[in-house]
């Protein structure tokens, strides 16, 4: 694992564009902190979840890039940056895509075509539903309000 150059942007730059998607941490203003979402990250199958003061990025396997899901990574980027609403539910929304990337990598879907992401989709939300199901107190469990905020964006 190791970390790949970032190209920062603040999620209210509407000029900028974005020519890599693999690299491209988007930056918020929030409760006057500066927070990060390595939204670069997602284009990489294997990917740590440690954070790293050092760097605004997660740590990739180089090699695990997903050559066809950058321009699904680059939609994601750009509807992000388009929305209207301000930059913690922009951030929140980030966060649940996130979620749902890493639930999608972590079996083994490849989010590299349409199809793939429609059926990890449907897999997300089975796993959202039998987490509802988990004894309260159990890992993995969800209440159902929580499992629901996960799927809206």
């Amino acid at each position: 694992m190791e970390y790949r150059p970032e190209i920062i942007i603040h999620i209210t730059d509407k000029i900028t564009e974005v020519l890599k998607p693999e690299m491209t941490v988007l930056e918020f203003d929030i409760d006057n902190s500066c927070r990060t979402c390595d939204v670069g990250s997602w284009c990489y199958s294997v990917r740590s979840n440690a954070r790293n003061p050092n760097h605004k990025s997660r740590s990739v396997a180089k090699e695990s890039i997903v050559k066809d899901r950058l321009k699904y990574v680059e939609r994601i980027i750009e509807g992000l940056r388009a929305s209207t609403y301000n930059q913690a539910t922009v951030y929140s929304h980030a966060g649940k895509i996130a979620r749902f990337i890493d639930f999608a990598d972590s079996k083994g879907m490849s989010l590299s075509n349409d199809k793939d992401w429609i059926e990890s989709v449907y897999s997300y939300y089975e796993h959202l539903v039998l987490s509802t199901r988990l004894a309260d107190g159990t890992e993995g469990s969800l209440k159902e309000r929580s499992a629901s905020a996960e799927l809206s964006l």
